[in-house]
C-alpha cells in the first residue's frame, strides 16, 4: 500500500466518523430538548387534572 492510499483511507474514514459524531450529537441534543419538552407538559397535564379534580 502507497502513502497515498493510506492518507486517503484515513482522509475517507476521518470524514465518516466525523458526520458519525456530529449526527450522535445532533440527536442526543435532539432528545434532551424532547425530554425537557414532555417533562413540562406531563407536569402541567398533571396540574391540570388536580385542578379539574378539587373543582369536582
Amino acid at each position: 500500500m502507497s502513502i497515498e492510499q493510506i492518507i486517503s483511507v484515513i482522509t475517507n474514514n476521518g470524514v465518516s466518523i466525523g458526520l458519525l459524531l456530529y449526527f450522535v450529537y445532533r440527536d442526543n441534543k435532539f432528545m434532551n430538548t424532547l425530554n425537557t419538552t414532555l417533562t413540562t407538559l406531563r407536569n402541567t397535564t398533571e396540574s391540570i387534572k388536580k385542578m379539574l379534580e378539587k373543582r369536582v
